[in-house]
């Protein structure tokens, strides 16, 4: 064991066991004080031969690696290695054997005997004999289990965000200066990122022409609510269009309101055809019968337009949740959450079958099988909420297509009650 002692020296010449500070005194002291370290240290710690072969391990070494000591000590690392770090992690090796690297470090997985992955940062220093020959490698290794969850999650939702068809941007609370587009924004706009991030030069202009809305809308989402409008808009080339816009204060994690989260959407269809249904109302009246299918189609346009309202994660209404190609839950917001009543914890790798009733998955089970071969489906489904008051879902099933495979799907619900409402009261 006093070898061991070599390695919190990162790698130096060795030194006369009594040299090193971390051993109180020669003999059997020191000795004992190092293996207390060596066995109690809150990382796990290994002694590795220059083959591969693990000579010495420490509990918390067995326990990241899912195994007793007596199954990993004699044994070569890449029998508990996932298959894809194998090559990397023996390229580092081999490089550290021959005394090219002192240290090295990697994140890599160890397959536990259930068959689960368990992800490791491993540093890695080499350890040198009285003359400088590499004699053997010692590693520190650190669980990253949690920071590895967490960064896949943020990876989802920023697809989510990439791909989302509706425009996204961010902007500083305190100046306006946009932060984050994404493409959809550009294509509504015709603003590219380079136009905008840094500056804000559609604001600018509602200043300098004297919007009427924007003061409203600013004191609104700074008094920490939700403004939602439509507005004529310009794009970059100067052409008009019907925009609905939604601003919604977003807030650190001491509360404060740092930025504010822009949705928008093209809704000139959908006010043409509004337009086009008052004007010809009385006309329509009396034709009913004959144009019952175009205004059927033409509802269909104003139900599709509004299902972009009430989105993109916990500052916007709208439940969102992404799953995977085996149906199971990656992803869900907390207004998904609240829906069926489960947290994050509960929600995460749930399948969908599990989580909807057989009457649903009867009705609409085989709409989310077709998003997973690649078809964009919608559909409409009753809700009862927690009031215990009925209200209409728009649901949107949206595949995530990625190198011509699907990934899994996007699901995203709108209450459109109060539209409908309207629908029959116009």
């Amino acid at each position: 064991m006093t070898r061991l002692a070599h390695w919190w020296r990162r790698g130096e010449p060795a030194r006369p066991p009594q040299a090193d500070p971390m051993m109180a005194a020669p003999g059997p002291v020191g000795e004992a004080r190092f293996r207390a370290i060596f066995e109690h240290r809150a990382v796990g710690i290994c002694e590795t031969a220059l083959d591969g072969r693990i000579i010495a391990a420490n509990p918390r070494a067995c326990e990241l690696i899912g195994r007793p000591a007596d199954e990993v000590c004699g044994r070569h690392f890449r029998d508990f290695t996932h298959p894809d770090d194998v090559e990397p992690d023996m390229a580092l090796m081999r490089r550290a054997a021959s005394g090219e690297l002192e240290t090295f470090e990697i994140e890599k997985r160890y397959l536990r005997p259930d068959g689960r992955a368990s992800w490791v940062l491993v540093t890695a220093s080499l350890v040198r004999d009285g003359a400088g020959r590499p004699q053997y490698i010692v590693t520190a290794m650190q669980d990253i289990n949690a920071r590895r969850a967490t960064e896949d999650q943020l990876r989802k939702l920023s697809a989510a965000l990439e791909q989302s068809p509706v425009g996204v941007m961010v902007m500083d609370a305190a100046d306006g200066r946009m932060e984050y587009v994404n493409a959809a924004y550009s294509r509504i706009t015709g603003y590219a990122q380079a136009d905008v991030l840094g500056g804000n030069p559609r604001r600018q202009r509602w200043l300098d022409e004297g919007a009427t809305w924007l003061k409203g809308a600013i004191a609104r989402v700074m008094s920490g609510q939700v403004w939602d409008g439509e507005i004529e808009e310009r794009r970059k080339d100067g052409s008009r269009y019907h925009q609905r816009l939604i601003l919604a204060p977003m807030r650190d994690t001491a509360g404060r309101l740092t930025h504010v989260l822009g949705i928008e959407d093209d809704i000139t269809a959908r006010k043409a055809i509004e337009a086009e249904l008052l004007q010809h109302r009385e006309h329509l009246e009396k034709l009913v019968e004959a144009r019952t299918a175009a205004l059927q189609a033409a509802n269909q346009r104003l139900l599709d337009s509004e299902r972009f309202a009430r989105m993109i994660a916990d500052n916007v209404p709208g439940m969102l949740a992404y799953w995977d190609a085996d149906s199971r839950c990656i992803f869900a917001n907390q207004a998904y959450l609240a829906w069926h009543g489960m947290t994050m914890q509960e929600m995460q790798g749930i399948r969908y079958d599990d989580l909807i009733s057989a009457e649903a998955r009867e009705r609409w089970g085989h709409l989310h099988r077709a998003a997973l071969d690649g078809q964009a489906v919608h559909y409409e489904r009753p809700r009862l909420s927690a009031d215990g008051s009925m209200s209409t879902l728009w649901v949107q099933c949206t595949p995530d297509i990625r190198d011509g495979k699907v990934q899994g799907y996007f699901v995203l619900g709108t209450d459109i009650l109060s539209f409908k409402w309207l629908q029959l009261h116009r």
